[in-house]
């Protein structure tokens, strides 16, 4: 509902201030640009992202670890998003856009390898690793049209997390050991079974993850407009968010007894491509 009133106390407050200008200078009377439309866009717009992980992961030599783990380097999935946004005219070329958004960011990896357990011995494991979370997103943007329907965006784009960032964990041991026989996945909170499904949250007291809030990225695209009304417009959009702030804090994993750590994971970067499909009302 917040979202909404700030959308909506733009627009008022940019609609007020056209029609006083036009009061003192109706359309048509530029006479740099008689051609100009003034006309604010607002729309709304749904669509897909491909998100992208990456980390960098530092072993402790001196602790065995097992194959299955070294695909967690980087992930990807795919995840929704939708919007809303108002478009400002500045000229025939250029214009403002304001874009809010709420943003899912999932991703995930497979794996297939081998771990060791408590007593040094090697076992064929499947690992499953998928994490979700969600943003509420500002993205101010500046649109550069090419032609009257082809145009060019690019702003900064602000990232708040909306709840924790929750990832799941699935592993499964092919000799059927007990998961609890195997360091890490005890550490998780695993049992007896050589199957299962762990979910833990940064919200989870004692997590050694904290998510960055709000994160803060570059965001670029093009995207055309094709009339399906007067002054109403059908837009597919492709774009790309270049995010400059990790999804999370580096973490450490302490082994509890001599306090070495174990595993280090730095730069963990979350970047996505997007593609959206908008409705556009000229007003």
């Amino acid at each position: 509902m917040r979202i909404l009133k700030l959308f909506l106390l733009i627009f008022l407050l940019v609609n007020v201030s056209y029609s006083k200008e036009d009061v003192l200078r109706p359309r048509g009377s530029l006479s740099e640009d008689s051609d100009f439309k003034r006309y604010i866009t607002i729309g709304l717009e749904a669509g897909l992202n491909y998100n992208i992980f990456n980390q960098n992961m530092t072993w402790n030599p001196n602790y065995l670890h097992g194959t299955i783990f070294d695909p967690l380097t980087s992930a990807s999935g795919i995840s929704p998003h939708i919007g809303a946004m108002i478009d400002i005219p500045l000229d025939n070329t250029f214009g403002i856009q304001l874009k809010l958004a709420y943003d899912m960011k999932n991703f995930g990896q497979s794996s297939s390898g081998y771990d060791y357990d408590i007593f040094a011995r090697q076992h064929d494991m499947k690992l499953d690793v998928d994490v979700t979370s969600a943003y509420f997103t500002v993205t101010p943007l500046l649109r550069i049209n090419a032609t009257d329907k082809l145009f060019f965006n690019i702003g900064p784009t602000f990232h708040s997390i909306i709840g924790p960032i929750e990832t799941t964990w699935k592993p499964e041991v092919a000799d059927g050991t007990a998961l609890n026989n195997f360091g890490y996945f005890n550490y998780l909170g695993f049992g007896s079974a050589s199957r299962g499904s762990v979910t833990l949250s940064t919200n989870d007291v004692g997590s050694i993850e904290k998510p960055n809030s709000p994160r803060i990225g570059l965001e670029g695209g093009i995207g055309y407009k094709f009339d399906i009304a007067e002054r109403i417009y059908l837009v597919p959009q492709l774009r790309v968010q270049l995010m400059m702030t990790p999804i999370t804090n580096n973490t450490l994993l302490v082994e509890s007894i001599t306090n070495n750590t174990i595993l280090e994971t730095t730069d963990r970067m979350l970047h996505s491509i997007q593609l959206a499909l908008a409705v556009w009302f000229e007003l």
